[in-house]
């Protein structure tokens, strides 16, 4: 929403950041408002929306009035998926989710980090840092620090961290990384590991928008 109204990313200038923020804001206040009118309470909650990324970007691909709109705010393979619409609505494409700055954002973490916990205290749940580990394996220490920066010195409520994982179904081993072979015994009976919400589960069962995600996603080492 920011990237069409102001042509930038929230990670891109501080105009977008700002009307991110004072979006949300509205949104709060109104959400306040409607609880008070109604003596009922109304949460403003941030939804994990996975499929919805990839709907609603399909959706106004496919919309005359919307698709050139759309494609210039479109994540994921955009050429790819202009080349199989009408064949399939399973495109490689989806929008930034929720509050987040986009997983290929060219950014450090702090600066992740920086800006997506500013939304934390306007949320009423449902919010989540994702930390997208490389296929190093980081230290425990290392994490546990990391974690405790972040619970003290940020707004953060909620984090994850994610290391992507090969499990080979010939022998039961597990690698770090996504591998199309097994690299112990070089099987290609494998399955891929990795988390689209809040927890792990098989990549294969996922759709084309969040596969095409998990390519784009920017992966750190702590």
């Amino acid at each position: 929403m920011v990237q069409y109204h102001t042509g930038k990313q929230i990670h891109e200038s501080k105009a977008a950041y700002k009307l991110a923020i004072r979006a949300m804001l509205e949104m709060k206040l109104y959400a306040q408002k409607l609880s008070k009118e109604n003596d009922i309470t109304i949460a403003l909650a941030r939804t994990p929306a996975e499929t919805t990324a990839q709907r609603f970007a399909v959706s106004d691909l496919l919309h005359e009035e919307y698709k050139s709109k759309a494609a210039t705010v479109i994540k994921g393979d955009l050429a790819a998926a202009l080349q199989q619409i009408g064949k399939t609505k399973d495109l490689p494409i989806y929008y930034t989710n929720g509050t987040h700055v986009a997983v290929n954002a060219d950014i450090t973490l702090p600066e992740r980090i920086g800006y997506e916990h500013t939304f934390f205290p306007v949320v009423d749940g449902g919010n989540i840092l994702h930390i997208w580990l490389g296929e190093g394996s980081s230290r425990p220490e290392g994490l546990m620090d990391f974690a405790m920066q972040l619970a003290k010195n940020t707004q953060v409520g909620y984090f994850a961290f994610t290391r992507d994982m090969t499990v080979c179904t010939a022998e039961g081993s597990v690698s770090n990384g996504l591998h199309n072979k097994c690299p112990k015994c070089g099987s290609d009976k494998v399955q891929h590991l990795s988390r689209i919400t809040g927890y792990l589960q098989a990549v294969e069962g996922w759709n084309a928008g969040k596969r095409q995600e998990l390519k784009d996603r920017k992966r750190v080492e702590i």
